[in-house]
């Protein structure tokens, strides 16, 4: 969208090393205040609309408060007009567009909108050339889709409307369903209601399924791979012709019933794969993301501060270990977490749901850690936990990490104009205690379950609890000559502790 020259200060909060706050936006903030208690709601009652990212203008609060808030949260998504604070919109930034030609060779729209410009995104470099090609050739079936979604962008929900096209007003809606959680009965009524009340030339999708078709080419590819109902193997490579478990014997499939009393073949359990690298390449095809992917070579650390994991010896021992793969700065670092959850409350039944989320390190610490850039990669399905066996579901991701460390994906870099091979690494897990133990194999429960003790752990079973105790674990961390490593009477009783700390291994030895 335009963005008007006097207010690229809303979007630029906070200073460069994300200590403290832009002058420049100090001295917006008072520009909006006393433009906001110039308006009859100020004269009247004294408050003023918030336009923070919380309040969304939604909520009406005194001018400190609501100065406090922008100081805190920033204002809200593209709010550049403040049309919620009596400003008009120019006329010039609607998405006023004409209907599509039905020569795309010989018409063209003058405005790219926000719309057109997401499906340049999300198609890449190909469907701009293909677009400009001269050619009698039909294109392919995925390439008509995305023409398909170009029309529905530059159509008018109905003819006159300035506002919206077909494509602004379904996505508009759909994020009305995804915030508030309507299902698809309250959504297909909204619809209705909205149809009956708009001319009848409007050419909104009539109902949820007919929407969902057509913002599909928008979305990114899953799979669905079968497992073993007991989490011992997949389905997959080489094994995806097979009907029964190798390692358990369990049948695959479970016969059903359908109408006209055929009957067929349904999975027993099913997991989903969400492929990453088509996403880490869409970040690189983006204009508002491309650039940002270099921020963790491009930024000179104040010396002392740490703001970003590229500061620690950690990521600076990995360049120097890697130098072919730290020459290239656009080469991604990863981050992975998983969890287990029950999706069901507390009086359902019992079930527990591991997501695996994959997370990109290169973007400025201002952006790696919102929602929309930590990936959603697998979901292991219940309803137990997968404990050992949660290696056998993590195999498609592997796979794919093997492949973008090894030989990488050619990926067109939008802010550069050029194609070049993305590699990608995978840096941590995260996680918490009980979990760490089924990421990395090694046991987080009973007397053993110290990863740094190891045998050497002095953990001991309670006589009478059965219960394993860490209690007096810590004194031979100590110094030798620490006085409390002779104390008799408030640790163990009578016990002096005369043993050194266990010995860290190096990762080569505990491989």
């Amino acid at each position: 969208m335009d963005v008007p020259a006097n207010r690229e200060w809303m979007y630029k909060r906070v200073l460069p090393d994300g200590v403290g706050l832009e002058n420049t936006f100090y001295e917006g903030v008072e520009t909006f205040i006393s433009h906001a208690c110039k308006l009859d709601l100020f004269k009247n009652e004294g408050t003023i609309r918030c336009p923070c990212v919380i309040c969304d203008c939604r909520q009406i609060r005194t001018p400190n408060e609501v100065e406090d808030h922008l100081y805190k949260k920033g204002f809200r998504e593209n709010y550049f007009y403040w049309t919620c604070h009596g400003e008009k919109r120019p006329a010039s930034i609607n998405i006023t567009c004409p209907p599509p030609p039905t020569d795309r060779q010989n018409g063209c729209v003058e405005k790219v909108s926000s719309y057109e410009a997401m499906i340049m995104d999300v198609a890449g470099p190909s469907f701009a050339q293909c677009q400009q090609q001269n050619t009698d050739e039909s294109p392919n079936e995925q390439t008509q889709k995305l023409f398909n979604l170009l029309d529905a962008a530059q159509s008018p929900l109905f003819e006159g409307c300035t506002s919206h096209t077909k494509l602004s007003a379904t996505l508009q809606l759909l994020t009305i369903k995804a915030e508030h959680n309507l299902s698809q009965e309250a959504y297909n009524k909204i619809v209705d209601f909205c149809r009956g009340t708009w001319p009848s030339d409007n050419c909104m999708p009539s109902d949820y399924y007919r929407t969902k078709k057509l913002v599909k080419s928008l979305g990114l590819s899953y799979e669905k791979i079968d497992c073993c109902v007991n989490g011992c193997m997949l389905f997959y490579k080489h094994d995806i012709n097979e009907k029964v478990c190798r390692i358990c014997e369990q049948e695959r499939y479970t016969l059903k019933k359908t109408r006209g009393n055929k009957v067929k073949q349904v999975p027993r359990k099913r997991m989903w794969y969400l492929p990453l690298a088509p996403r880490l390449q869409r970040l690189y095809s983006s204009p508002a993301t491309a650039k940002n992917m270099k921020w963790h070579f491009e930024n000179v650390p104040e010396e002392g501060v740490l703001i970003h994991p590229s500061d620690r010896e950690a990521w600076k021992h990995f360049d120097r270990a890697y130098p072919n793969f730290a020459a290239e700065p656009r080469n991604v670092r990863l981050g992975l977490c998983s969890d287990g959850f029950s999706p069901f409350n507390m009086s359902g039944r019992p079930y527990s749901c591991w997501p695996v989320i994959v997370t990109p390190y290169n973007l400025p610490p201002s952006m790696c850690m919102k929602e929309e850039y930590m990936f959603l990669t697998i979901i292991i399905p219940g309803r137990k936990n997968p404990k050992a066996k949660i290696d056998v579901f993590l195999q498609p991701l592997i796979d794919e990490l093997k492949l973008l460390w090894d030989t990488g994906v050619t990926t067109y870099d939008v802010s550069s104009s050029e194609n070049f091979q993305m590699k990608a690494a995978l840096m941590w897990t995260i996680n918490d205690f009980p979990a760490y133990g089924m990421l990395s194999g090694w046991s987080t429960a009973g007397r053993l379950s110290c990863p740094i003790c190891m045998e050497q752990s002095q953990a001991h079973i309670l006589d009478n609890g059965g219960k394993v105790s860490f209690f007096d674990c810590h004194r031979q961390f100590l110094p030798m000559d620490h006085p409390y490593r002779r104390n008799k009477n408030n640790f163990k009783k009578n016990e002096q502790e005369t043993k050194p700390p266990p010995q860290i291994f190096p990762g080569d030895q505990i491989w």
